[in-house]
C-alpha cells in the first residue's frame, strides 16, 4: 500500500507539474456568438491574448440579413472595437498581433468582451453576448 501511495503522488506532481508548465507558454482563448437576427444572420467574436500580443476577429456569419456585427474588447478607459457586414463569414479585426495603439501589450487585470448585431454603422446594438474575463499576463 505504501508503494502505491508513494508512485501516486509522484504521477501527481508530475502531472501537475506539466499543466503548470504548460499554462505559462498558452494564450488565453475567447469566443462569444451572438443572439440570431430575425433573419438567421449571426455574428461570433474571437479573442487570443498572450503575454505580447492580442487578437480580436469579428465575423458577421449566416445569411445577409442587413445587420453588421460589433466586438468590443474594454480594459478601464480602453476599448477596442471593430465591425464585420456582409454576411456569410466577412471578418473584420486584426489577426496578425498588431496592437494598433490600443494597448501597447496585453495587460493583467479584467477584460470586457462583447459582440453584439447592429443596425447600420452607427445604429443600435442588439441581441448582445457578453463575458468578463481575467487576463494572467
Amino acid at each position: 500500500m505504501k508503494r502505491v501511495v508513494t508512485a501516486f503522488a509522484g504521477i501527481a506532481a508530475a502531472l501537475t507539474f506539466t499543466i503548470a508548465a504548460a499554462g505559462t507558454a498558452a494564450a488565453d482563448n475567447f469566443s462569444l456568438r451572438t443572439y440570431s437576427s430575425t433573419k438567421g444572420g449571426y455574428g461570433t467574436a474571437f479573442v487570443t491574448m498572450s503575454g505580447d500580443t492580442y487578437r480580436v476577429r469579428v465575423c458577421d456569419s449566416g445569411p445577409a440579413d442587413g445587420y453588421r456585427v460589433v466586438v468590443r474588447l474594454t480594459k478601464s478607459a480602453f476599448q477596442y472595437t471593430a465591425h464585420a457586414a456582409g454576411g456569410s463569414g466577412t471578418c473584420g479585426g486584426f489577426g496578425d498581433g498588431d496592437t494598433n495603439g490600443w494597448l501597447p501589450s496585453p495587460q493583467v487585470g479584467t477584460y470586457t468582451f462583447e459582440v453584439c448585431l447592429r443596425n447600420g454603422a452607427g445604429g443600435m446594438d442588439f441581441n448582445c453576448n457578453k463575458m468578463n474575463f481575467y487576463f494572467q499576463g
